[in-house]
């Protein structure tokens, strides 16, 4: 599938594993990057990719934020 390729709803709740209720809900949200056509939701995999990468970013942030190493000691 390429970066560029539309998905549904459908093919997001496979690609994330997560229900299909679940994709519509942080879509209508804004939680999820997505558009929609007419009454049909779609999404962009490159859109994706690049929400899920700041996802996991913000974690290690917040998981670096929680437990400072100055103050580790073996």
């Amino acid at each position: 599938m390429s970066s560029d390729q539309l998905m549904d709803i459908k093919d997001v709740a496979t690609y994330l594993r997560v229900k299909e209720s679940t994709v519509y809900t942080w879509a209508q949200a804004g939680k999820l990057p997505a558009f929609r056509l007419g009454r049909l939701w779609r999404f962009r995999r490159r859109d994706l990719d690049d929400w899920l990468e700041k996802k996991r970013l913000q974690q290690t942030e917040d998981e670096a934020t929680d437990h400072p190493t100055t103050n580790w000691q073996p």
